[in-house]
């Protein structure tokens, strides 16, 4: 089944897929602000810690944030320059651009949630 190949208009995916990605960047956004409040919360605890003699571990366990937007911002130039006006996409293809279905997609929002735990 994931053989499956389809045509699709390149105008009318470069629309989906310029949606796609905007909401995917603001996500992704968000996520890095979570991160930077989460990060400083764990360092200032740190250096609170270590001001008061404690022993601190130097180690931060704390999910780096990551995002698409390399292969959104990818696909969408390619189709700036097809000269072609149909473009063929595999099942999984279909799934991450036209539905926003990545295969770490939970991944990406457990992270988000996890930083959440810091405020």
């Amino acid at each position: 089944m994931n053989d499956l190949e389809m045509n699709f208009s390149v105008e009318k995916l470069r629309d989906i897929l310029k949606k796609n990605r905007d909401s995917h960047a603001k996500q992704a956004a968000e996520m890095r602000e979570e991160y930077r409040i989460a990060f400083l919360k764990i360092l200032r605890q740190k250096v609170s810690d270590l001001m008061e003699g404690k022993e601190v571990d130097q180690k931060i366990q704390l999910d780096e944030p990551f995002d698409y937007l390399k292969l959104y911002d990818d696909i969408l130039l390619m189709f700036e320059h097809t000269t072609s006006d149909t473009v063929s996409l595999t099942i999984d293809q279909y799934r991450q651009y036209v539905c926003d279905e990545w295969p770490r997609k939970r991944h990406f929002f457990n992270i988000s949630e996890s930083y959440k735990n810091y405020h």
